[in-house]
């Protein structure tokens, strides 16, 4: 039996696709990742980190960029010199609150005439509280309120259209690419917006920065299909996990330092841009290469990130040559074993994704319960040893379907508790329930990322992290409407909703079917690899390859996933077959 050497230890390469499909350990992993583990990783996932938190800044610079401040009727030219209070007290009617309007305004009068009360057509803007914004560039209140719920439409609107096709062309033009593309067109709709000169313009570049900066979500996938199973788990839990941390402190910087929403475009822009410039050292995902069956390209990517990870030529193309065969195939039993079954788990996978952005949505809300201060704390003093404690229960990434379900089922323990005794004044027993439902569903929202690039084939992960976060983006302005407009302040209500779902989305999760259990790729394709994996049938025909091909796929032309499989089997041989350079 030929060896492979995987770090210090040799280890048997197995041809037997029954074994490699449902073998995870290390050791399968590290023949998968033939250049190592090593620097390239880490460039990988400082690339992550920087695109999530770019993602998540580009949301935070439009909602500030949006923020209503205190406003009042533009004082004319004649009455310059007075002070705003002044003005205020002089021209501007008061409600019987005795609050000033911000609308309306005491039109000019003949002498002995009474008053005359008219609307605004320009406003002044009070711009000590949130500094220079769109609403005060372009007025954006009173009768022209309106245009800051069309930008959100059409903002969400393209995130949800565009970002599944981006995903898409993802999976069928390659990670890197698409990801260029997307960071390209994030690039230049920032410039743009920040020398719009119409809300029209701005509008329309705020919508391409929402598309294109989820839609780098593609660089996930990359990090996912790059790293070893020993850091997995590790690096695909802090790409979702610390731009959470990083654009929070983005959004206080802006916001305590009132910064105007042009310069905080054009910071967001030079971030952009040395993330783009990142590229430059980042090579196409191996993995995606030998889906559409370029094992060419696949092998001259693994032999330059083997010289960045300082791991020897000969070993990697070793390494690659002789798992390369076994990786065809398994990339066949994967589209195989999805097939039957893609609907229901699509499903599943869908009312996941809805549910995790439902309970994020809800704790995002400033009138939510778990905003409350000392949940905030409390939550933010439990994240690392919640890590710590479920740590070892994601078995590197495998109980990764297990731990989230569970989560799902606290939090939805928590909600039904909260249910009945939530009061307005929050006893400590109350305080700690939710601390646990938050701190649960960032959990969960973490997870959910891992759960589906592990969950789906090479060729359908981009499509479905895409679509992950379509779902979450629509959900998330769904439950907005439903808790201003339907619930309004009855959080109780919230809660029930709430531990209803999440309980559904356990049992959804749950039932996902496993990544590892492969029956029925593995019947469909030991009958062919048996003999390939026996070195009589394999060597006659390698410099043959139609012959081998056919030799090897006879009688299998009803099925498409055969034809795939016999696809991917005549490429293993040609590419096999010839020498090595």
């Amino acid at each position: 039996m030929t060896h492979a050497r995987t770090g210090s230890q040799a280890a048997p390469l197995r041809l037997n696709p029954a074994d490699d499909l449902c073998d995870s350990g290390d050791e399968r992993e590290s023949e998968r990742i033939p250049f190592g583990e090593g620097r390239y990783q880490v460039r990988v996932l400082l690339s992550t980190l920087v695109a999530g938190s770019i993602t998540l800044m580009a949301t935070d610079v439009f909602n500030l960029s949006m923020r209503v401040m205190d406003h009042w009727c533009e004082r004319p030219a004649a009455f310059t010199e007075l002070s705003a209070e002044k003005w205020k007290q002089m021209a501007i009617p008061r409600y019987p609150n005795g609050s000033y309007s911000k609308c309306t305004v005491r039109g000019s009068q003949d002498a002995g005439a009474p008053a005359v009360v008219a609307h605004c057509q320009a406003w002044q803007f009070n711009l000590t509280q949130f500094g220079h914004n769109a609403v005060s560039e372009w007025s954006l209140v009173c009768h022209r309120a309106y245009l800051r719920d069309v930008s959100e439409a059409v903002n969400r609107a393209a995130t949800v259209i565009v970002v599944p096709l981006v995903g898409v062309a993802a999976d069928h033009i390659g990670r890197k690419a698409v990801t260029i593309v997307a960071l390209t067109a994030l690039l230049l709709a920032l410039i743009v917006s920040t020398v719009a000169l119409n809300f029209t313009t701005f509008a329309v570049m705020a919508s391409v920065v929402a598309a294109s900066s989820r839609s780098l979500s593609a660089l996930f996938v990359l990090l996912y299909e790059v790293t070893t199973a020993s850091r997995r788990c590790l690096y695909c839990t802090l790409a979702p996990t610390l731009p959470a941390v990083l654009a929070p402190l983005f959004k206080y910087l802006v916001d305590s330092l009132k910064v105007s929403w042009s310069l905080s475009y054009q910071l967001l822009a030079a971030i952009s841009f040395v993330l783009l410039a990142t590229f430059w050292f980042i090579e196409e995902s191996s993995d995606w290469l030998l889906a559409p069956h370029k094992p060419e390209e696949a092998e001259r990517v693994v032999l330059k990130l083997a010289s960045v990870n300082s791991v020897s030529t000969r070993e990697c193309r070793a390494l690659f040559r002789k798992g390369f065969q076994r990786l065809s195939l398994q990339l066949s039993a994967e589209t195989l074993h999805f097939r039957p079954q893609s609907r229901s788990s699509a499903f599943l996978l869908a009312f996941s994704w809805f549910v995790v952005s439902w309970g994020h949505t809800y704790d995002s809300r400033k009138s939510a319960v778990t905003a409350n201060v000392y949940v905030l704390f409390g939550v933010a003093v439990s994240v690392v040893p919640l890590f710590l404690v479920i740590w070892p229960f994601l078995k590197g990434g495998k109980g990764v379907k297990r731990v989230m379900a569970i989560s799902m089922l606290v939090s939805s323990a928590c909600s039904a508790l909260l249910f009945v005794p939530l009061t307005d004044h929050i006893a400590p027993l109350e305080a700690l329930l939710l601390v646990a439902m938050r701190l649960f569903n960032s959990l969960c929202l973490i997870l959910i990322f891992l759960l589906t690039v592990s969950f789906c084939p090479t060729t359908l992960r981009c499509t479905a992290v895409a679509t992950g976060m379509a779902i979450g983006n629509f959900t998330g302005k769904a439950g907005q409407l439903f808790f201003e407009y339907v619930i309004a302040p009855r959080n109780d209500i919230a809660l029930g909703v709430a531990a209803v779902l999440m309980a559904l989305a356990a049992v959804a999760t749950e039932h996902l079917p496993s990544k590892h259990t492969r029956s029925l790729a593995s019947a469909r394709i030991t009958s062919h690899t048996t003999a390939l994996s026996r070195p009589s049938a394999i060597q006659p025909d390698l410099w043959y390859p139609e012959k081998a091909a056919t030799a090897t796929c006879k009688g299998s032309q009803t099925s498409v996933g055969r034809q795939t499989h016999c696809t991917s089997v005549g490429r293993a041989e040609r590419f096999l077959g010839r020498p090595a350079p």
